[in-house]
């Protein structure tokens, strides 16, 4: 049954990345980033956002069945998390 919590909330943090992917692609075009520029920003975000997220569902699905500690799932989605932190900087940094 925990299964299926796991399933339904990967889904609907993918929904709110692509709204999320919607308003940073209305803030390139404020921004004045040509069509192609832009395509680039959005696919570069969504695919490295949605690997990062299967990542850490992979992870949370291993330490559900006993095959890793707390401490390695800690310590994994510290590191995971980090780099999911420094894209949110720098789409901040490239787009505000």
């Amino acid at each position: 049954m925990e299964i299926i919590a796991y399933i339904f909330s990967y889904f609907t943090i993918v929904i709110l990345l692509l709204h999320f992917t919607r308003l940073v692609a209305l803030r390139a075009l404020k921004k004045n980033y040509t069509l192609k520029e832009i395509k680039l920003i959005v696919w570069n975000y969504l695919i490295g956002f949605i690997i990062t997220l299967t990542i850490f569902t992979i992870f949370i699905f291993l330490y559900h069945f006993g095959v890793i500690f707390s401490a390695t799932l800690l310590y994994l989605s510290l590191i995971f998390g980090t780099l999911w932190l420094l894209g949110i900087f720098y789409l901040i940094i490239k787009l505000f």
